[in-house]
């Protein structure tokens, strides 16, 4: 039984990391390297599912800006548009970031 309560907490533990990062974000802060300009930075808001990220820019109140598919490749990676950028979460922040950029977002829900 002792046995049983372990593995349940352990699959809780590792499910609620994973999904850590599925919510709505709000960015907070934003930097690029010197003379290059990011898609993601236009973005205000996100709302990220299960497959798929919502983007919203401060002027497209409901209507997303953009739709775009990932796919998880590790607990702190995903790959969107070929691309694999880093990630990294917890309850109330999430950071995004690419080779030469990264936006910090805070949890809206």
């Amino acid at each position: 039984m002792l046995l049983l309560a372990g593995i349940m907490f352990l699959l809780t533990a590792c499910s609620s990391t994973q999904d850590r990062f599925i919510g709505e974000w709000e960015s907070r802060q934003a930097s690029q390297a010197e003379g290059k300009h990011f898609e993601w930075i236009d973005y205000t808001k996100w709302i990220v599912e299960e497959k798929e990220i919502r983007f919203y820019k401060s002027d497209s109140g409901d209507v997303p800006a953009a739709r775009h598919s990932y796919e998880r490749k590790s607990k702190n990676e995903i790959v969107m548009e070929g691309q694999t950028y880093g990630i990294e979460t917890n309850e109330k922040t999430l950071i995004f970031k690419g080779s030469e950029f990264e936006i910090q977002f805070d949890r809206t829900e």
